[in-house]
């Protein structure tokens, strides 16, 4: 019986390891992560004053090729605000909220923004969680207070404000997201957001 029991607590403590390191591993991405949630060597010389720009305008900045590890350029050291359009969002397998925004005044133009997940160990280490989880939780509210654990589509799209840091993103494994920008731009991470 000794024996027997304690199996039985090795085998739960194997279980509850393996939660544990899946829950941790699974958030982050691939590409330039460490810029993603502010925590790459050149996030403090971000301004993180918003200056107001349109998903219109920011569409059309310069392409830039980046690549996995390509540091934080000029750009991506501004904060933003834009009014949106929000068409839809999902929670992808890094744990982050992936919306699709369209420009109210050019339908024509769209743009990724992403909140990372604010329980990721690399969204605490930015000393930035509190913020992404209050975007996240406005992002809650213009869902009709619950989040879906997969994905939703607003029709028609909801009015919206964000605010974030410009991020150039670029195509993942040979494909671009849905709602892409054409230059790859994202505003990733959404530091706060409302209607």
């Amino acid at each position: 019986m000794n024996k027997t029991f304690l199996f039985l607590v090795f085998i739960c403590t194997i279980i509850l390891l393996q939660s544990v390191w899946s829950q941790t591993t699974k958030c982050g991405g691939e590409t330039r992560w460490e810029s993603k949630v502010l925590i790459d060597s050149r996030a403090n010389l971000i301004d993180f004053t918003p200056k107001s720009a349109t998903i219109h305008t920011l569409s059309k900045w310069k392409l830039v090729v980046t690549g996995d590890t390509t540091p934080r350029f000029l750009n991506e050291r501004k904060a933003v605000k834009v009014k949106a359009l929000l068409a839809e969002y999902k929670r992808e397998a890094d744990k982050d909220y992936h919306l699709i925004l369209i420009d109210p005044k050019h339908p024509e133009d769209s743009m990724v923004a992403e909140i990372p997940g604010p329980e990721c160990p690399q969204a605490k280490q930015s000393g930035h969680a509190e913020s992404y989880q209050e975007a996240l939780d406005s992002l809650t509210a213009i869902s009709g207070g619950k989040l879906n654990k997969t994905k939703k589509s607003f029709n028609p799209p909801v009015k919206c404000f964000v605010t974030g840091i410009p991020f150039y993103d670029p195509p993942h494994h040979g494909r671009k997201p849905e709602g892409n920008a054409p230059n790859n731009l994202e505003i990733h991470p959404i530091m706060k957001m409302g209607r």
